[in-house]
C-alpha cells in the first residue's frame, strides 16, 4: 500500500465485459470467475470495498452492488493483496 499515488485505469471495453452497462449488481461466482480470483480472498476485498460504501453486499442474494469507483478499486485491491 505504498503506492497510494498510482491508480489502475481500466479501458470502457473492460468495465463493460466485467459489468453490464445497465447492470451494476453481480453474483459473487461473477465476480470471482471475471477477475480470476478465489472467493475468499474476494469476500476479503468487498469487506474493505464495503466499510468505504463503494459495493453493498447483499448477504441473502450473494449479489454484489458495484459502483464505478467500486469496480476500479476492486481490481486496484486483488494486485496490491498479490504483494
Amino acid at each position: 500500500m505504498e503506492e497510494r499515488s498510482k491508480a489502475t485505469v481500466l479501458p470502457l471495453n473492460v468495465l463493460l465485459e466485467l459489468m453490464d452497462k445497465n447492470d451494476k449488481t453481480m453474483s459473487i461466482s461473477e465476480l470471482c470467475e471475471s477477475l480470476n480470483i478465489d472467493h475468499k480472498e474476494l469476500m476479503r476485498i468487498i469487506r474493505i470495498l464495503s466499510d468505504k460504501g463503494l459495493v453493498i453486499l447483499n448477504t441473502k442474494t450473494g449479489h454484489v452492488k458495484l459502483s464505478g469507483l467500486g469496480l476500479l478499486y476492486l481490481r486496484d485491491l486483488k494486485e496490491l493483496l498479490k504483494t
